[in-house]
């Protein structure tokens, strides 16, 4: 699983890192102009969270008062996700353990009110994780959030091999109509990978819900004029090549915009049909190079029984430039994905 990286200089320098977080200081003032955007533009709602309890301070609305900590099953943007159960009684009885949720804690000075703000901007989307309640607690906050008890994308792969192309197709649907949902909001996810890609249960491995919007921007006014972001940021197997370009010293920074996520996409259904990453160099630096040279193969081993509409559909969302990528509309109509319908009608 991929592990953040401190700053872009440790990028270049380790390649046992692989997070991008933010950003070199050459883009600190492009960043404030764009997080002002969010909140001047309207993009986001104007208030505290409105469908989920928002507890501030006291110690009756304290989330160790209503929620018991449980173990840790992993890292978001900016804080660690653990799973926690909902106390229904005194709050050293563990006997009286409700219902069972996932909490991400994020300390103060890493917390972000967008990503609260997002969510509530999006949760009428069936595929996208649902805020429960939000505390702020002392040094830290809590958002708590619906679990999903199949786990990640990430792990299934990784225990049980690579999906079939008829499943997969399923997943990949859904992923995309979801990313489509977001984009129509105004918003980029900007950090899609299989490790935010949530399963409904052990035994459906193909309803997901899309998660983590620690790192999701805000790419458009009301009025519809786009607004370039400049953040580096991302997981960099999966981050694309426009995103590496606020970095490289002798190019112009012109941004980019909300395609990124349709080259994640694209890495993902390269994941999901063969086990594997299409992106993998002997370091971080030679990796990097790869992306931004839009550098990979289809191995025989992994992809002799793929279609070929399977391999074209990836190779038409792995376009170096954005430009040519294809859209989230002319994904959705592959041919690959003729016949689905029908398909979803049946069991698997």
């Amino acid at each position: 699983m991929a592990q953040p990286l401190t700053n872009t200089v440790e990028l270049i320098k380790s390649s046992s890192s692989h997070k991008l977080e933010e950003l070199s200081e050459e883009n600190t003032e492009n960043n404030l102009e764009h997080d002002d955007l969010s909140v001047s533009a309207s993009i986001l709602i104007e208030s505290n969270v409105v469908d989920c309890q928002y507890w501030e301070g006291e110690d009756s609305f304290s989330f160790h008062t209503w929620y018991e900590m449980g173990q840790a099953i992993g890292e978001g943007s900016f804080g660690s996700v653990h799973k926690c159960f909902q106390r229904q009684g005194e709050k050293d009885s563990s006997s009286t353990m409700g219902s069972s949720f996932v909490v991400k804690a994020v300390p103060d000075e890493l917390y972000n009110e967008k990503e609260i703000k997002i969510m509530d901007l999006l949760d009428d989307c069936p595929n996208i994780v649902q805020v429960v309640d939000l505390f702020h607690d002392n040094d830290a906050s809590f958002i708590v959030m619906e679990e999903m008890e199949g786990g990640d994308l990430f792990e299934k792969v990784s225990q049980n091999g690579a999906y079939s192309e008829k499943k997969a197709k399923v997943l990949f649907k859904t992923l995309l109509e979801t990313i489509q949902f977001c984009h129509s909001r105004g918003i980029a996810h900007c950090d899609i990978k299989p490790e935010n890609i949530l399963l409904q249960s052990q035994e459906d491995d193909t309803t997901i819900k899309v998660a983590d919007f620690g790192l999701a921007k805000p790419f458009r006014y009301p009025n519809g004029r786009k607004v370039p972001m400049h953040a580096m940021q991302g997981t960099f197997e999966y981050a694309a090549p426009e995103v590496w370009e606020v970095f490289a010293p002798d190019e112009e920074d012109k941004g980019y915009g909300e395609r990124c996520d349709i080259w994640s996409c694209g890495v993902v259904l390269y994941y999901l049909l063969s086990g594997c990453l299409p992106f993998v160099g002997k370091d971080a630096r030679d990796t990097i190079d790869q992306v931004s040279l839009g550098r990979f193969k289809f191995p025989r081993r992994q992809w002799n029984k793929v279609s070929y509409h399977a391999k074209f559909l990836i190779a038409q969302l792995l376009q170096v430039d954005p430009d040519d990528r294809c859209t989230l509309k002319e994904a959705l109509s592959s041919p690959w994905f003729d016949g689905i319908e029908e398909q979803a009608t049946r069991e698997f």
